[in-house]
């Protein structure tokens, strides 16, 4: 089995796949390749080694627990063949079948194996056949689950993985079928996942109820949806930078962060709120992260804008105190780590409280 790279060499998604890789991999000499074996994934190694670009590649492809033991030797093998065809080289693993059969968690493992992989062979980059579609169907899954800005923005093109190693995704400008069309030109029979059809979780519902509707009414929704993304980022980014410098300029270095309030309340809603979350969530240890709802930051940014009749308390889990009087905003931890009584997870309580000082 030799893959036919003349045939895909001069496509659209090849050259889109090369333009993105040689501006993701920056100066990176040795790179990673996840390939599942899946149409995704093999066409990034495809693309890459008709465009020239493989060299200092290896491939790695993560064998999972999901599926049955047989099924997934097989699938080792056919990218083991994969590799061999392309001239590159190959390594395998296989996540612990001691971690628990979840998607998430089989994940986690794989990433972390995929690092180990890049650690041994010096390379410092991972990149993966994440697509359009998928970056369409995370982001749809954030607005699902009412997600703030940096969930909207979906995945990025370029993170951190472990110092000194990033994870890129080269191929967040082409689609899965563009993907699907490579492999045939490349005279590659990829391997289906049955799992990916199974519609009773929320991704796969989405992939084959909802993708389909919403290309009925834009061909490009995927592509267009990938570039609203790259604009939602840098407006988190904008953000984030934001108010990180609020952070540092109210903090000593403890567990507590002041500001006057009448500079808060001259801001928009959403940093006021933004700022105080994260302040709760770093004094809480990012033990709060997804369950503390921006519901709850926005009525303390509320009673910081409009100004409180009196000094007013919001006690919330994890033992995270925000204080706030007519002068003064002021966020810290409190004696003890445990929520007051009727505030879980994310809830809290709002009294007010004559005696703050």
């Amino acid at each position: 089995m030799r893959p036919n790279l003349r045939a895909i060499r001069k496509d659209p998604a090849t050259r889109a796949i090369a333009r993105a890789w040689q501006y993701l991999r920056a100066n990176e000499r040795r790179a990673i390749l996840a390939v599942s074996g899946g149409a995704d994934s093999g066409a990034l190694a495809l693309a890459l080694a008709a465009s020239g670009l493989a060299d200092g590649c290896t491939i790695a492809h993560v064998r999972h627990t999901m599926r049955a033991e047989p099924e997934t030797k097989q699938d080792s093998a056919h990218v083991r063949e994969l590799a061999a065809a392309i001239g590159l080289a190959f390594e395998a693993r296989a996540i612990d079948p001691a971690t628990q059969a979840s998607e998430g968690a089989q994940r986690v493992e794989r990433y972390e194996l995929l690092a180990r992989v890049a650690s041994e062979r010096g390379a410092s980059a991972v990149a993966t056949g994440h697509h359009a579609d998928d970056q369409l169907e995370t982001m749809l899954m954030a607005m699902l689950r009412g997600a703030g800005a940096r969930g909207l923005g979906g995945m990025r093109r370029r993170r951190e993985l472990t110092p000194g190693c990033a994870l890129i995704r080269p191929m967040l400008d082409v689609t899965h079928a563009d993907a699907c069309r490579l492999c045939e030109l490349a005279e590659w029979p990829w391997i289906e996942d049955p799992t990916n059809r199974e519609t009773d979780r929320t991704r796969s519902a989405l992939r084959e109820r909802v993708l389909p509707a919403l290309r009925a009414l834009q061909s490009d929704a995927s592509q267009r949806a990938s570039r609203s993304a790259t604009i939602v980022q840098l407006a988190s980014d904008t953000l984030d930078q934001r108010v990180r410098e609020l952070l540092d300029a109210a903090s000593d270095g403890s567990d507590e962060f002041q500001w006057e309030r009448a500079s808060l309340a001259a801001m928009p809603d959403l940093m006021v709120s933004a700022v105080i979350r994260a302040a709760a969530i770093h004094i809480a240890r990012d033990s709060l992260g997804d369950r503390f709802s921006f519901e709850e930051s926005a009525k303390a940014a509320r009673c910081v804008i409009e100004g409180p009749d009196r000094p007013a308390v919001f006690e919330w889990a994890f033992g995270v105190r925000v204080e706030i009087d007519h002068h003064r905003v002021r966020v810290r931890r409190t004696k003890t780590n445990e929520a007051p009584d009727g505030a879980g997870a994310s809830g809290g309580a709002c009294f007010a409280d004559d005696g703050v000082s």
